[in-house]
C-alpha cells in the first residue's frame, strides 16, 4: 500500500543521456506525498520514465493493486503530434508498459492533451456545469508561462471563443483520480499545471485545500492567478527566487469545478482503456511511439464512446 511517484525526464540538450536523478516535478510530488502519507499511505519511491525506455511490465512486478501511482507532470498523451515550431515544453514518451497503461487510462477523458491545448472528451465535458462549458477546451500561450489564451465550449463556433491576453496571467490546472489502471490495477492520481511553477503551486493547493480528492475518484479543473515574476503589480508579484511554495497558500482560485466520478462512468472509461490497449498490443509492431498509436486510435475511440 505504497505511493510511487511516476515521472518523465527533464528536458535535456541533444545527445545527452538522462540520469536517474533528472526527474520532472519532484518538488510538486512531495506536496501530495505528504498528504497521502498523512492518510496512512507511505511513500515507496520514484519511477523514472526515461525517453524511449520501452520497459516491459515485468520490470515493475513489485507494484500491487493496493499501491498508488502519483503523477505530477502532464501526461504526454499528444506531444508526439506537436509541430516542430511549437515544440517548446513537449515531453518525450518513454513507451514503457507502465506509461502505456497510464496514458490509456486518462485517454477517455481527453480529446487532446498537450502543452498547446487541453480538450476534454464528451465524457469529461459532461461533468462541467452548463455555465462552465467553456472550460472544456483551453488553448495556451506558447510562452514559458503557458497562460490561458482561449477557451470555448464543445461545438462552439470560433467566434464564440473567450480570449485571454497574456497579461491576465490566467493559469489552468488539472486533477484526475482513477481507482485502477489496466494491467497493473493500482490506482492513479495525476495532478498538473501547464508549467513547472504552476504545477508546484497547484499541488501545494491540492495538499492544503483539496485533500479530499485523494480519498475518492475525482476529476477537477481550476483557474488561477498565481504570483507572477513579471507583473508590474507589486501586490501580485512573486519573488524572483521564492524560497518555498508557501507563496500560494493565500491564493483563492478564480474558478474550480470538481466532480466525483461515478462507478458507472469509471467502469465505462476503464473498459475503453482496456480495449484500446488491447488493440495497440495487437498492432504494436507498426508503432514507433505510443503517441502515434493514440493518434491512430482517436477516431475509433470517438465511435466507442458514442456506442
Amino acid at each position: 500500500m505504497s505511493v510511487y511517484h511516476v515521472t518523465y525526464s527533464v528536458r535535456l540538450p541533444p545527445r545527452t543521456k538522462a540520469e536517474l536523478h533528472q526527474m520532472r516535478d519532484s518538488a510538486a510530488s512531495s506536496e501530495v506525498v505528504a498528504a497521502l502519507t498523512a492518510k496512512g499511505q507511505p511513500f515507496g519511491t520514484s519511477i523514472h520514465w526515461y525517453p524511449d525506455l520501452r520497459e516491459p511490465k515485468g520490470a515493475l512486478d513489485f507494484l500491487q493493486p493496493t499501491d498508488t501511482l502519483l503523477m505530477t507532470t502532464r501526461p504526454a498523451v499528444d506531444d508526439v503530434q506537436i509541430k516542430a515550431d511549437d515544440q517548446r515544453g513537449i515531453i518525450c514518451n518513454s513507451n514503457s508498459a507502465l506509461e502505456h497503461a497510464v496514458l490509456f487510462s486518462v485517454l477517455p477523458y481527453f480529446s487532446h492533451l498537450s502543452r498547446i491545448s487541453v480538450n476534454l472528451s464528451p465524457l469529461a465535458a459532461a461533468l462541467l456545469p452548463l455555465d462552465s462549458a467553456s472550460f472544456a477546451n483551453i488553448e495556451f500561450h506558447r510562452y514559458r508561462t503557458a497562460y490561458v489564451m482561449k477557451r470555448y465550449a464543445p461545438g462552439s463556433p470560433p467566434a464564440a471563443a473567450i480570449t485571454h491576453k497574456r497579461i491576465e496571467r490566467l493559469s489552468a490546472t488539472y486533477f484526475i483520480h482513477l481507482p485502477q489502471i489496466p494491467e497493473f490495477r493500482c490506482r492513479l492520481i495525476a495532478s498538473w499545471g501547464m508549467n513547472g511553477f504552476d504545477t508546484l503551486l497547484w499541488n501545494r493547493q491540492v495538499r492544503r485545500s483539496f485533500s479530499e480528492w485523494l480519498d475518492r475518484p475525482t476529476f477537477a479543473i481550476a483557474l488561477w492567478q498565481f504570483p507572477d515574476q513579471e507583473t508590474n503589480d507589486e501586490h501580485k508579484r512573486a519573488p524572483v527566487q521564492p524560497t518555498t511554495p508557501m507563496i500560494a497558500d493565500d491564493i483563492e482560485p478564480q474558478f474550480v469545478v470538481a466532480a466525483v466520478l461515478s462507478p458507472t462512468l469509471l467502469k465505462r472509461a476503464f473498459k475503453l482503456s482496456c480495449e484500446l490497449l488491447r488493440i495497440v498490443k495487437q498492432t504494436g509492431g507498426q508503432w514507433a511511439n505510443v503517441g502515434q498509436a493514440i493518434a491512430y486510435l482517436r477516431p475509433g475511440l470517438v465511435k466507442l464512446m458514442a456506442a
